[in-house]
């Protein structure tokens, strides 16, 4: 019989920091499934300045969630706003100088929002090569709900939840704007 190997503690240590490194900047990038993707990066093109153009259905989205900083992780914290603000953010956006040469932003629909939905994907259910440093949370769509004019549709960007979304328009949530690329 061999005699039992002593765990040396270090060694021990060491992996165990290294396996929760790996599993903690996984969660920051999201999840993945080995499946295909339904918004691959060669369906997201990168323009090289904080826009992405998805070439499926013809939209323009910024890159980072309002309240994030322009650059190419998407830096800093993203802003939550009602809906009625949100609505608003777009419109102050263009107001002023605009965005990457456009003036013509606005909050997307739920058809629009519900496009950039990664299924492969969750923690968050996007693409994170083209949407870096994403919430996992609630995004605000400018689809009002029919049934309650109280409420609007948003989707949760944790799993792409999106049936029965409809919340209060009250609830504050975080905003990715969009425009017709054409």
């Amino acid at each position: 019989m061999k005699p039992n190997k002593k765990i040396q503690p270090q060694r021990y240590l060491t992996t165990l920091i290294g396996v929760w490194s790996l599993l903690l900047s996984s969660l920051s990038n999201g999840v993945c499934e080995n499946i295909t993707q339904s918004t691959p990066d060669s369906r997201l093109i990168d323009n090289g300045d904080s826009t992405i153009s998805d070439h499926a259905t013809g939209l323009m989205w910024k890159q980072c969630s309002e309240g994030q900083s322009s650059d190419s992780a998407c830096s800093g914290n993203f802003s939550t706003h009602n809906w009625q603000e949100a609505l608003q953010v777009a419109s102050t956006l263009n107001a002023a100088a605009g965005f990457a040469g456009f003036n013509d932003w606005r909050l997307p629909n739920i058809k629009e929002l519900r496009s950039i939905v990664e299924m492969a994907c969750h923690t968050p259910a996007i693409n994170s090569n083209r949407f870096p440093n994403s919430d996992s949370g609630n995004y605000w769509s400018a689809t009002a709900s029919i049934s309650n004019t109280n409420n609007a549709w948003r989707i949760e960007f944790g799993d792409g939840e999106t049936s029965d979304s409809r919340d209060s328009r009250t609830n504050s949530y975080a905003v990715r704007l969009v425009r017709n690329a054409q």
